[in-house]
Order: structure tokens, then C-alpha cells, then sequence
């Protein structure tokens, strides 16, 4: 009998720990607004926006991906397909696939490496809200 409490326990942190709406990341900060495709052509900075959750990308255990982990965002889903962005994020289960979520959004350039010597945008989500 004394083994059924510590057993409800055990049972309550481990569903608590696969909850995917425990975030990662702090809430969205107090940065300028950008809608999210404007971001593309925003100076290197953190801007606000709002975003639906198309899909996630996890790298497996153990492999090599050459792209971070993230989501891939669009502003509204009503084309087919919508017209979206990558963003690197830490814990990408942690977002519902066709949630809208209020981000906070690195977008940084850096110079690539090769014959054409081009910059490289990229997005990283710093932090959310759920909307």
C-alpha cells in the first residue's frame, strides 16, 4: 500500500514531462512589430510577430543535420501553399502544428563562405506567447 503513492507520483512527473506546452523559451519581448514576411527585408535585430506553425524539424539523436532544429512559419494559412519562413528554435515539439503564437525574432545575416561570398539570413524564435 505504501508503494501506490509514491507510484501516482512517479506516474504525475512523467506525463508532466512529456507535456509539450511546457516552454523552453521566455515570452515574447518588448521589441518592434513586424508582420512576418517583412522580416526578410528588416535590419538585423529581435521584432515581434505574429505566426501560425506549419511544421517542425528535429534533428534525430545521433545524426548529423547541417540545419538547426526549428519551425517553419507563415503569417496566415489561407493559400495553398502559404508563403513562410525557417526559424531556428530550441525545442520545437514544445509548438502545436496550426497553433498562432505571438514570437519574438532574431533576424541576423552573416557572410557565407563560397564563390559567390553571399549573406546568409536567418531567423531564431527567442521567445512566445500562445495566442
Amino acid at each position: 500500500m505504501r508503494l501506490l503513492p509514491i507510484g501516482l507520483l512517479c506516474l504525475g512527473l512523467a506525463l508532466s514531462a512529456c507535456d509539450s506546452s511546457d516552454s523552453t523559451l521566455p515570452g515574447v519581448g518588448d521589441y518592434p512589430e513586424r508582420e512576418l514576411l517583412a522580416l526578410a527585408a528588416a535590419p538585423d535585430g529581435t521584432y515581434n510577430t505574429t505566426a501560425f506553425v506549419l511544421s517542425r524539424r528535429v534533428c534525430p539523436p545521433d545524426a548529423f543535420c547541417p540545419d538547426p532544429d526549428g519551425i517553419e512559419l507563415a503569417q496566415s494559412v489561407d493559400q495553398n501553399p502559404p508563403p513562410s519562413i525557417f526559424a531556428a528554435a530550441d525545442t520545437p515539439d514544445q509548438f502545436e502544428i496550426g497553433g498562432q503564437y505571438r514570437f519574438s525574432i532574431r533576424v541576423q545575416r552573416t557572410q557565407a563562405r563560397g564563390p559567390q561570398d553571399d549573406q546568409v539570413l536567418a531567423f531564431t524564435v527567442l521567445g512566445y506567447d500562445r495566442l
